[in-house]
């Protein structure tokens, strides 16, 4: 652990802490009193503040869904600390504090508008879940309206054919899926293959959540079964939608505890496939103590849950394990 890393962290949190527009959560996240992008002042912005690692800080607003690394120009718009009186680190694991190169800082938040041609989309996808998008839902759902252009200006052009005849979506990592345009084929969904996306990337669905309100957080396999459970499955309210991509459920919840949603009034609910056996599933016990309830569930009448409503079924899993 780099010492100037250490003594920056330490001053950095304890100099909010004292003002009273920092709060500590659980582990090593914290509530920022008011978010520097939209100035949001109900403590929906969340800062990651490790002091045990060389790693650099990051943040993540629930009310605009902005999110990256706390650079240099973050900290001046907090306010409350005169950087004339602390030194900030050159590097921060091996990386410049004000970092602007990871895709993460550039990737747009705002992926279709209404100059964007979303007929076909949102007939797909009532055709699979029974509900007719509007412009607003299908920007929660983070779709690609012009994936010639997002992949241009921000994943790289080496592949660039791969774009036609299919629906992109942006995934959390910034890089994107496609979902081709005819069921036939047997490549139905297909990452973008570029270099300028690092981690695994998930997908979610940005909708707003109370977090003064018990969340509920609904993880399911894949993009169609987390815009299925957003429109029919009426369960539970409050909730967020995460898709693992595969049939590794605990990305999902490591993803919530990554961001600081965890607590006494969190619940997890996986959405297993119906051909995914219980046995075969495992949560860690130390990531069921970080929240309030972890339950398994099932659609009974479908394989998963990118169906129309009529096909919708989902009741818990009993365990019997347990």
């Amino acid at each position: 652990m780099k010492k100037d890393v250490y003594e920056f962290k330490e001053t950095f949190k304890e100099r909010l802490l004292s003002y009273g527009v920092l709060k500590r959560t659980n582990g090593c996240w914290y509530r920022l009193k008011e978010c520097p992008k939209c100035g949001d002042k109900k403590w929906h912005c969340y800062i990651k503040i490790d002091s045990n690692d060389d790693g650099p800080m990051g943040y993540n607003c629930f009310k605009c869904n902005s999110h990256g690394t706390v650079t240099k120009e973050f900290i001046e718009s907090i306010g409350y600390i005169d950087l004339d009186d602390i030194v900030i680190p050159k590097f921060i694991g091996g990386r410049k504090l004000n970092i602007g190169e990871t895709i993460s800082t550039k990737i747009p938040d705002m992926t279709v508008s209404d100059v964007d041609n979303i007929e076909m989309v949102c007939k797909y996808i009532q055709s699979r879940v029974g509900r007719y998008p509007s412009l607003e839902e299908l920007q929660a759902f983070h779709f690609i309206g012009n994936p010639r252009k997002y992949v241009t200006d921000y994943l790289g052009i080496d592949n660039i054919e791969t774009v036609k005849n299919r629906y992109w979506f942006q995934m959390t990592n910034g890089n994107i899926i496609g979902r081709y345009k005819n069921d036939d084929t047997d490549m139905r969904w297909i990452k973008y293959k570029t270099t300028k996306c690092r981690n695994i990337g998930l997908y979610r669905i940005s909708v707003p959540v109370d977090l003064y309100q018990p969340v509920n957080i609904i993880i399911s396999e894949g993009v169609m079964d987390s815009i299925g459970l957003y429109y029919n499955y009426t369960g539970c309210e409050n909730n967020l939608y995460v898709s693992v991509m595969g049939k590794q459920y605990t990305k999902g919840i490591q993803y919530a505890i990554d961001r600081g949603i965890f607590g006494d009034s969190v619940s997890i609910r996986i959405m297993k496939d119906s051909d995914v056996p219980i046995n075969q599933m495992y949560v860690d016990w130390r990531m069921k103590a970080l929240f309030k309830r972890i339950d398994i569930y099932e659609n009974h009448v479908a394989k998963d849950y990118g169906v129309i409503p009529e096909l919708f079924d989902v009741h818990k899993v009993i365990d019997k394990r347990r």
